[in-house]
C-alpha cells in the first residue's frame, strides 16, 4: 500500500539535500555524476544550500578538483555567506549527517523529485489562474499547453558534457557525418553536408518559389533512408499533400489523372506511387497551429515510433494562441518556441516562410534575407536560412508563351551557422512539382 506524504513533506526534502552537499565535500569524485543529476543549485529548495553548493562548486572549479571542509569554508567567508548558511556549526553537521558518499546519485535524485513536485504544484497554481481570466478557450488552452510542456521530464537530458568524454566521439561524428542527414540533392548538400540535430532551417521564398515542392522532395528523400518524417501541414490538407507526394514518387502529373479518364498506364504509375508512399515512415498532421501543439506531438510520436525531423509549412500561418498585438513580436516568438523545440527534441526542424515583395522590386529578383516577412528575431535563431529563387517563374509572368524555360532553381545559403554560404542550384520539375539534381554539367560544385 502506498503512503502518500504530507505536501509539506514532499516539497522538500532537507536530510536529501543535506546529503547531497556532504558527499560532494567528502568525497569529490562524485561531483561530475550529481551534476549530471542536477545541473545546478535551482533544485535546492533551502537557500543556505544552493549558497554552499555555489561555493562547493566554485573551489572545485578554482582548485582543480581539490575540495575539502576548510576550503569550503573560506569560500563562504571570503563571500561573505558563512553566517547566513548557519556558520561552520552546520557545516559540520552536514559532514557529520553523510552515512557514505557512494549514495550521492540517490540524494541527488531525491532533490530532484522534491523540486519537480514543487514545479507541479506551481503548473497546477498558474493553470487555475488561467482558468480565471476572461480569455478566449483558444488562448487558454495554448497558455495551459505551454505551462505543462514546461515541465521537467523525470529524467532529465544530459546536458553536462565533461570534454575529455565527448571530444574524440564528436570529432568522429564530424568526420564521418552521422550526425547530419543528407538531403539527397548533391549540390545543396555539397554546401550544407545536410541539417543537422537540433538545428533550426528556414526555407523561404515567394509564393509559386517552389517552397512546399523542395520540403517534400527532401522530406521523400530522407524517408526513403529509413528517416521518420513528421509533417506540418498549415496550407495544404493532408490528402492535396498526400497527392503531391504521390506524384513526386510516380513522377506522373497531377491534372492528368484528375482529368477524365486518365491514362491507363499514367495512372498504374500513380498508383505505384502510392503504394511506395504507404510503405514509408512519413506522418502528416493538420491543424496543429502553435508550437505548444507541434512539440506535444513531436513528442508523443517519439515516444510511439520516433522522430528524426519534423517540417512545419508555414510559419506566417503558425500563432502564439495568445494575443499580442504585434505580428513581429508574434513571429518571432514562434522562431524561437520552434529552435528550443529543435533543441529540445534533438532534431532539425525545416520551417517554410514566406518573404516579402522586396525582392520582386529588383531587377535580378533575387531573394536577400532581410526579405524573411515579418522577420523579427528569425534571421538570429535560425541555424540555416536558405532562399529560393526561379527567374523561370518571373519570365513566365512576363511571357506567357515563353519557351525558354530550363527550369534551373537557385537555392540561395544566405546563413549558415555551420558552414559555408552560397549558391546551390537545382532543377525544378514542374510536372510533379518535385526537385532534382541538375546533369553533371549544370552540377556546380
Amino acid at each position: 500500500m502506498s503512503v502518500v506524504l504530507p505536501q509539506t513533506e514532499r516539497l522538500y526534502d532537507k536530510a536529501a539535500e543535506g546529503c547531497v552537499l556532504g558527499s560532494m565535500i567528502v568525497d569529490p569524485s562524485r561531483i561530475p555524476s550529481v551534476l549530471s543529476v542536477l545541473i545546478d543549485e535551482s533544485p535546492f529548495f533551502f537557500p543556505e544550500h544552493k549558497a554552499i553548493l555555489l561555493a562547493i562548486l566554485a573551489v572545485w572549479r578554482q582548485n582543480g578538483k581539490a575540495l575539502d571542509g576548510v576550503l569550503v569554508r573560506g569560500e563562504l567567508s571570503r563571500s561573505g555567506k558563512l553566517d547566513a548558511v548557519g556558520g561552520v556549526e552546520y557545516l559540520q553537521a552536514i559532514l557529520d549527517n553523510v552515512p557514505t558518499a557512494a549514495n550521492a546519485v540517490y540524494y541527488a535524485k531525491r532533490v530532484l523529485a522534491r523540486q519537480q513536485y514543487r514545479d507541479l504544484v506551481a503548473a497546477h497554481d498558474a493553470i487555475g489562474k488561467v482558468l480565471d481570466e476572461p480569455s478566449e478557450i483558444g488562448e487558454q488552452v495554448a497558455r495551459v499547453q505551454e505551462i505543462a510542456l514546461g515541465l521537467r521530464a523525470a529524467e532529465p537530458q544530459q546536458f553536462t558534457f565533461p570534454v575529455g568524454q565527448h571530444a574524440t566521439r564528436v570529432a568522429m561524428a564530424t568526420q564521418n557525418g552521422v550526425s547530419f542527414m543528407a538531403t539527397g540533392l548533391r549540390n545543396l548538400d555539397w554546401y550544407i553536408s545536410g541539417f543537422a540535430p537540433g538545428g533550426l532551417i528556414v526555407l523561404a521564398g515567394r509564393p509559386s518559389m517552389g517552397k512546399t515542392a523542395l520540403a517534400v522532395t527532401i522530406a521523400l528523400n530522407l524517408a526513403q533512408e529509413g528517416k521518420r518524417v513528421v509533417f506540418f501541414t498549415l496550407e495544404m490538407s493532408a490528402d492535396e499533400l498526400i497527392e503531391r507526394m504521390i506524384s513526386v514518387l510516380s513522377g506522373v502529373n497531377l491534372l492528368s489523372i484528375k482529368r477524365p479518364n486518365p491514362d491507363p498506364t499514367a495512372l498504374n504509375e500513380f498508383y505505384a506511387g502510392a503504394l511506395a508512399l504507404e510503405r514509408l515512415p512519413v506522418v502528416i498532421l493538420e491543424n496543429q497551429n502553435t508550437v505548444e501543439q507541434q512539440l506535444a506531438s513531436l513528442r508523443q510520436h517519439a515516444a510511439a515510433d520516433g522522430v528524426d525531423i519534423a517540417f512545419v509549412d508555414y510559419m506566417q500561418l503558425m500563432t502564439t494562441g495568445r494575443r499580442i498585438d504585434n505580428r513581429v513580436q508574434e513571429v518571432s516568438a514562434i522562431s524561437r518556441g520552434l529552435k528550443l523545440a529543435a533543441v529540445r527534441e534533438r532534431i532539425p526542424i525545416v520551417a517554410l516562410s514566406q518573404l516579402n515583395r522586396e525582392c520582386e522590386n529588383r531587377n535580378s529578383h533575387r531573394p536577400r534575407m532581410s526579405d524573411l516577412r515579418d522577420s523579427g528575431s528569425l534571421e538570429q535563431d535560425a541555424d540555416m536560412v536558405l532562399l529560393l529563387h526561379r527567374e523561370d517563374y518571373y519570365r513566365k509572368q512576363q511571357d506567357p508563351n515563353a519557351t525558354d524555360l530550363d527550369g534551373v532553381t537557385e537555392c540561395i545559403i544566405a546563413k549558415h551557422r555551420g558552414g559555408p554560404c552560397g549558391v546551390a542550384k537545382l532543377a525544378f520539375i514542374e510536372d510533379c512539382t518535385k526537385f532534382a539534381d541538375l546533369n553533371q554539367e549544370g552540377f556546380d560544385a
